[in-house]
């Protein structure tokens, strides 16, 4: 919830199930949900401090976090938190901002606490991009601040400099879908071998079982599509807004998948979500 001032923001947390919720407090700007019982909350800051700084709630209980910077990503079994930190602050530092087009350091926690998988240095990240693991939390992808991507190992620290492409998602089975303009999609395995997939143009979401989106960026608002399909069967459906930051959420068993879309009747947007069944 909110209150009139923007920057000071009621968090609530929702119990799906029954229904009930708790206030944890006031004066956060977002959060971050784990999926595992922890949330990482931004504090709003103070009127001319872009200093972005971050608690973590878990078990009724808010922890201060060990670094100033904001949270960009859980793994999927929420162990580790990907958070940007300022360039030049050391991890450890209070200080520091991770803005828009701002180039960002990159440090990986264990759950909430000091311990660190990661410290990417001078291997800085694109801010405005979001960073992702591997289904098995053993890698991390980010769009490189001076372009194309970085793929780290969380295990041994090392990193893999991809120029030309960019990174957008993986496929169930841990490989690293990269798109390179005007030269199509490539899935990249944790040996470092590439493959070229075949799919219908576009940027490819994978789902479960099998299943893809493929999401038509090259369309003009309110006229792009989406085509979804496996075992090389397709249906595509059109006359929605579709790109790279359209959300798509999959059923359990692949099967459908909801898309967050939007049309526009000139003097305002409409958003919609669609239910795509896979054929």
């Amino acid at each position: 919830s909110q209150s009139g001032d923007p920057l000071s923001r009621d968090a609530w947390l929702i119990g799906t199930i029954d229904g009930s919720r708790s206030r944890i407090g006031a004066g956060y700007a977002s959060l971050l949900g784990s999926g595992h019982g922890t949330v990482a909350l931004v504090k709003a800051p103070p009127v001319g401090d872009a200093a972005a700084t971050f608690v973590f709630w878990a078990d009724g209980a808010l922890t201060d976090a060990p670094l100033a910077g904001s949270p960009f990503a859980w793994s999927g079994d929420g162990s580790l938190l990907a958070v940007e930190t300022a360039p030049g602050a050391p991890p450890s530092g209070q200080t520091g901002s991770t803005g828009g087009s701002q180039p960002a350091r990159l440090v990986v926690l264990v759950r909430a606490s000091s311990d660190r998988r990661l410290d990417s240095g001078t291997d800085l990240v694109d801010g405005r991009f979001p960073v992702s693991f591997s289904p098995d939390g053993t890698r991390l992808a980010a769009t490189s601040a001076s372009g194309g991507t970085l793929e780290f190992d969380l295990a041994t620290g090392s990193v893999a400099r991809l120029s030309g492409v960019t990174p957008f998602g993986w496929t169930p089975e841990g490989g690293l879908v990269l798109v390179a303009e005007g030269a199509g999609v490539r899935i990249r395995s944790a040996d470092g071998t590439e493959a070229t997939p075949q799919l219908p143009p576009g940027l490819p979401v994978y789902g479960p079982g099998g299943s893809v989106a493929v999401l038509d960026a090259g369309q003009a608002f309110g006229a792009g599509a989406i085509t979804v399909g496996r075992s090389g069967t397709w249906r595509t459906v059109h006359g929605l807004t579709a790109g790279e930051g359209t959300p798509i959420t999959w059923t359990v068993d692949g099967s459908r998948c909801f898309v967050a879309s939007g049309t526009t009747d000139s003097s305002r947007d409409l958003d919609r979500v669609l239910l795509v069944t896979v054929p």
